[in-house]
This record gives structure tokens, sequence and C-alpha cells, in this order.
């Protein structure tokens, strides 16, 4: 029992790959893309509630959350259009991020990607934008993940310089 919240990282980590052989927003994808969702909300609480935090636990869910937004961008951003503006901001936050985790590793020797409200807040955001595609202008989604994004980046970026979170 105590192993079940890394068993649902690991299996948000093989249906994050999975979803490189569905068709993009098609409902196979958003099926699997729920799953991953729902295996994400559950492992930390489960971890939690049974007492079954652990420091590769926490690894294990950052790496899948990691592999799950890289596959998911690989497969959504090229069935959209996004200007040269879009892309440099999101180069520039994906920079930050970057930045944020080697002043962690440096000074703490590991590799120190944050829970922090901003990044949940980015990623509940970016898990349900998926949703709103549909029915929502790309742009006025894009413009709002990326302001959410980089503040959150910035947060990230502040902490680790600073030591505290």
């Amino acid at each position: 029992m105590k192993q079940l919240p890394n068993i649902l990282s690991l299996l948000r980590i093989f249906l994050s790959i999975s979803l490189l052989w569905l068709a993009p927003l098609g409902a196979g994808f958003y099926f699997v893309y729920s799953l991953c969702g729902i295996s994400d909300m559950l492992d930390g609480f489960i971890a939690r509630k049974i007492g079954a935090t652990s420091e590769i636990g926490s690894k294990l869910d950052s790496a899948a959350d990691l592999i799950f937004l890289s596959v998911v961008m690989w497969s959504i951003l090229p069935q959209l259009s996004l200007s040269k503006g879009l892309i440099i901001w999101i180069v520039l936050i994906a920079l930050v991020r970057v930045l944020a985790i080697a002043v962690g590793y440096k000074k703490e020797h590991t590799l120190a990607i944050g829970h922090t409200v901003g990044n949940k807040v980015t990623g509940l955001l970016l898990f349900l934008s998926i949703y709103a595609l549909p029915f929502i202008k790309f742009g006025w989604i894009a413009v709002g993940l990326c302001l959410v994004a980089s503040f959150s980046a910035l947060e990230e970026w502040y902490i680790n310089s600073n030591g505290s979170e």
C-alpha cells in the first residue's frame, strides 16, 4: 500500500508516453490525458494520507510531471498557430525555469523543482487549458498561461536563489 503513490506516478509516465500514439485532441487522447491528470492529483494526496511521502516519491512525481508536460506539448503545439512573440515568451519561461533548477542544484546539490503555489496553479491551468481549446480562442488561453507561468518561473528562481520556499 505504501508504494501506491509511486505506482501512480509510474503509471502517469507510461500513460503520458502512450499519448504520443494517439490523435491529438481526439477522444482517446482526452481519455488518457484525463487519466494522467487524475493520477497526478491522487499520488500526492494518497502519499500524504497514508504517510508514504518520500524524497524518491517527490522526484518521481516531478519526473512524471515533466514527461507529461513534454509529451503534451510535443503533441499539441503542432496543432496550434503560435506567433513568434508567443514562441519567444515560452522559450524565455523555459530558460528561467532551467536557470532556477541550475541555481537550486548548485546550492543544494540536488534537483530543486519546487512544489510552489505558482507551479501548482500553472500546472492546473495548463492541464485545464487543453479542455478549453475547442471553446476559447487559443491566443487568449496562451497569453493567460504565459502570464501565470512567467510569475511561477520567477517565483521558483527567487526561491532557489534565496533558499526558502
